[in-house]
């Protein structure tokens, strides 16, 4: 098979011409508008100074396609190879956070969360998820944290109030955590579970 990274021709073939901005919602990844790359890549495939970043927003386009397509195996190339570009992209940290987050790997999650939240430290959906990876590995007090840390910056987020509310009550708060669970009911009454 040929070589994937930020050197592969047939990589670069895929992004070549892609337009791609990222957005962060919710708790995932969406595609924004942006231009496309006006350089091409030198004869030897390596990116220069004036191409690295389009460079970087088209191999994470197609990281992105290939998430969403569920191929989390070519999708971790395809952000690592981001990574090569542009080590402190936000959303391939974020994104590998996910992936190993999926995959249970919560220590792995936690790591690729912080080294996104050092990029960009107001990324809630960051702080939101590492919260969820810290509860999962039973650090409940981190996760306490991470999770207030969340909800300060989206204060009507029911899904975070109601996970609030369960770590809290599993670290001894019965009374805060079950009225932030009502609280979060009240918000989103699915979240009830009836």
């Amino acid at each position: 098979p040929e070589p994937r990274g930020p050197n592969s021709n047939a990589l670069r073939k895929l992004v070549v011409g892609s337009v791609v901005s990222l957005a962060l919602v919710g708790g995932g990844f969406a595609l924004g508008r942006a231009t496309a790359p006006e350089d091409q890549p030198s004869a030897a495939g390596a990116p220069t100074a004036s191409n690295a970043p389009d460079d970087a927003a088209n191999l994470l386009q197609v990281a992105l396609e290939l998430h969403r397509a569920g191929d989390l195996n070519a999708a971790t190339q395809a952000y690592q190879a981001v990574l090569d570009v542009k080590p402190d992209d936000q959303f391939a940290l974020y994104n590998l956070g996910l992936i190993s987050q999926t995959n249970g790997d919560n220590a792995g999650a936690i790591e690729w969360y912080t080294r996104a939240l050092a990029v960009d430290p107001a990324m809630t959906a960051a702080l939101y998820n590492r919260g969820l990876a810290y509860r999962d590995a039973d650090r409940l007090d981190e996760s306490i944290v991470d999770l207030r840390a969340a909800l300060a910056a989206d204060p009507a987020n029911a899904a975070v109030m109601y996970n609030l509310g369960n770590v809290l009550i599993a670290n001894g708060s019965v009374d805060e955590g079950t009225d932030l669970i009502d609280q979060a009911v009240t918000l989103d009454p699915s979240l009830r579970g009836d």
